[in-house]
């Protein structure tokens, strides 16, 4: 090829990337602006304007993640029949703010009919998406191949924060949840907190997605599994709840050696003996890291065989726990108790009356059990420091955020009703006592010698008012 030839296609090569440069700020006239500017702009869009924006051309996706890479949003994610991507600010609840939804799909006769525009995505060409109420469709014959993707792809352009992920694992595909526990368990700040739910999933599903899905936060089951049955529970959450526990026994409780905090509802299968010995085992320092449990046996009890064989302590007191917000458990009566490290424990038993419904159950805060008809709270002031380690490592709703729940130990709270009934009929005694010494009720002090109104009828009644 000659010099003349080489020149002509460097040259031809310069004018097409002049006429697609033209033509990509025709199309975005977003580019012509200056880049503080250009970049205000761009951390101002939606989410899934970002989203759109990046993936028209290399140069836009290096604008936007230039612009937003300091901008962290919350992700959360719903794995069932499709799968959906919820994009939260940072400042959500605190300030509510309208998430931006992405919805993947499998791709179905229905989706191919739908108005589409056709989007790449890394590897994948010619995705079927459309609009719809603030939400972008994605629809795909691999959808988890595409979610896995779009995941990827917004963790590059902004910080996400995996927040939450919900498994619906009867309408996974083919009931299959192993790619997305073993895609789950690659995320290196790992999952703040995980909702399984799934009344039909086999018995050796279920035992093998709980020895290996790395959960260390909070995990919430919802699922009944009826017949399910393990010997061993490998579950490394700090923050476990179970919403249907007939298939769990003692054992099972007294495996729970990382937890925390952990509740279990439906546990009218546990007897009053078994409770006994299971609050005797934490007595004697079972579950060393738990901080709070709550029990739900959902039936009638008898508090003397619960207790039974541990010395305690009557105590009145007007304290109110609380295990989710909004939702108060009163206090009915209680018991301090010992510990064998030498710390204070008391057990209270309480009834819990919400939307025309009477709940009965145990709980257990700072070695505090709760009984929806009894729970154990442990009042020693060094275990404080645990409270505030635990907040930052559990969900935000933790209990104790409650501001009538505060988390310093302070042993006023401690008093009884009459003790503190006492102590204000006392005090209001000595105003009285005093009042009646200086011969005048509710005069404000004299403002030195200054003769005004006031001071003239304080003079009245005292003389030698100075």
């Amino acid at each position: 090829m000659s010099k003349n030839a080489q020149e002509n296609g460097t040259i031809e090569r310069i004018k097409e990337a002049v006429k697609e440069e033209k033509y990509a700020i025709e199309k975005f006239p977003l580019l012509e602006l200056p880049d503080l500017v250009r970049e205000t702009v761009i951390r101002l869009m939606d989410p899934i304007e970002i989203f759109d924006f990046s993936q028209c051309s290399k140069r836009m996706r290096r604008t936007v993640k230039r612009s937003v890479r300091h901008k962290t949003y919350h992700l959360y994610l719903q794995a069932g029949k499709m799968y959906q991507i919820a994009l939260y600010p940072a400042i959500y609840p605190e300030k509510k703010e309208k998430q931006a939804i992405f919805r993947v799909r499998k791709l179905n006769g229905d989706a191919r009919r739908d108005p589409i525009y056709d989007r790449n995505l890394g590897n994948f060409q010619k995705i079927h998406g459309r609009f719809q109420e603030s939400v972008l469709y994605l629809c795909h014959k691999s959808h988890f191949e595409i979610t896995m993707a779009l995941v990827a792809e917004l963790m590059n352009l902004m910080t996400i924060k995996f927040h939450q992920v919900r498994m619906f694992l009867d309408a996974v595909e083919n009931r299959d949840h192993r790619p997305l526990v073993e895609w789950l368990n690659g995320f290196p700040d790992g999952i703040k907190s995980t909702h399984i739910s799934g009344d039909l999933v086999s018995n050796e599903n279920m035992v093998d997605l709980m020895q290996t899905y790395q959960c260390s936060q909070t995990l919430r089951f919802f699922g009944r599994l009826d017949g399910f049955k393990i010997d061993h529970l490998p579950l490394k959450a700090t923050d476990l709840s179970i919403a249907h526990t007939h298939w769990m026994t003692v054992d099972n409780v007294l495996q729970l050696d990382n937890v925390i905090t952990f509740r279990l509802e439906n546990a009218r299968h546990f007897s009053d003996t078994d409770f006994n010995f299971i609050l005797k085992r934490i007595i004697s320092g079972a579950l060393p890291k738990m901080v709070l449990a709550h029990f739900i046996p959902g039936r009638t009890y008898n508090r003397a065989v619960i207790c039974q064989d541990i010395p305690m302590v009557r105590e009145n007191s007007d304290r109110v726990f609380s295990r989710f917000p909004k939702v108060q458990i009163e206090d009915v009566g209680g018991f301090h108790f010992n510990l064998d490290n030498g710390d204070l424990g008391s057990i209270f038993f309480y009834t819990n009356v919400r939307a025309g419904m009477t709940l009965k159950g145990i709980g257990v805060i700072e070695k505090t059990i709760f009984c929806e008809h009894y729970s154990i709270h442990q009042t020693a002031q060094k275990h404080h420091e645990i409270e505030e380690n635990l907040i930052k490592t559990t969900s935000s709703r933790f209990p104790l955020k409650s501001k009538r729940a505060p988390l310093k130990y302070r042993p006023e709270h401690h008093i009884t009703a009459r003790q503190r009934r006492a102590e204000e009929d006392w005090k209001k005694a000595e105003r009285r006592r005093n009042s009646a010494e200086t011969g005048h009720q509710n005069v404000k002090k004299c403002p030195g010698k200054r003769k005004n109104r006031e001071h003239q009828r304080c003079s009245k009644r005292r003389k030698g008012c100075d």
